[in-house]
């Protein structure tokens, strides 16, 4: 459960480059919701929105965050770092390692509401339960999926600060490559917090391994590709 003082509830981050952020299609990014829960999604704004206190909680970036050179997140690459945090009262999305907006719902502690019967949704990546045809178990993807690339996708049942945001999002341009999770660097302390977290490395197949201590394999639904295309 979210404890607002001690910085227990869950945060989540990937990386991802879409075919063309400049459209107004809904992508789902990562998605934990049907009547309740949580959703990373994307059209000409990215949103992080928590149900709880009753009500969907979202964050919101700003229009059209990545269209051009002159927005504080383009990256010329097409990758973007995207997390969001929720602690029982704040919202949070960072994008590239910078907080892009907080939402406070005004009182601590406040459980996420999944909806009756719908607690053991699953995590999507690049999809919406409700686009599923026959739901969640559904081969069909519908209409609402993300039009591009995901790599990196990690769950954490603590609350990441922006140090460590920034020290996930900052690996890319030091070392040119991804800052492995399941151990503590720099600023990032959180390896033991991980829940889920799925590097996507396997280039062929149908299954993705869990690198967490939990063993969460992911289940490849309606073919998508691999690409050997990395954040950058």
């Amino acid at each position: 459960e979210p404890d607002t003082a001690a910085g227990l509830g869950i945060s989540l981050a990937l990386w991802c480059k879409a075919d063309d952020w400049n459209v107004t299609t809904v992508g789902p990014i990562l998605n934990c919701s049907q009547s309740g829960g949580w959703k990373l999604d994307w059209s000409t704004r990215i949103n992080f929105t928590i149900k709880a206190g009753g009500s969907n909680r979202t964050a919101l970036s700003a229009y059209k965050p990545f269209e051009s050179e002159s927005d504080a997140h383009y990256r010329a690459s097409g990758w973007h770092h995207l997390a969001g945090t929720f602690d029982g009262r704040y919202v949070k999305l960072y994008i590239d390692g910078t907080l892009e907006t907080t939402t406070d719902i005004g009182s601590d502690n406040n459980p996420i509401n999944y909806g009756t019967g719908d607690n053991n949704v699953d995590v999507l990546i690049g999809s919406d339960p409700g686009a599923l045809v026959g739901g969640v178990s559904g081969t069909s993807p519908g209409t609402a999926f993300f039009p591009g690339l995901v790599d990196e996708v990690a769950i954490w049942d603590k609350i990441l600060d922006l140090d460590a945001v920034k020290e996930i999002f900052d690996a890319v341009d030091v070392n040119a490559d991804t800052l492995d999770l399941t151990e503590d660097s720099g600023d990032y302390d959180y390896s033991d917090d991980l829940v889920g977290y799925w590097k996507f490395e396997e280039g062929t197949g149908l299954t993705v391994t869990d690198s967490s201590d939990n063993s969460n394999i992911g289940t490849l639904k309606n073919s998508p590709g691999w690409s050997t295309t990395t954040p950058s």
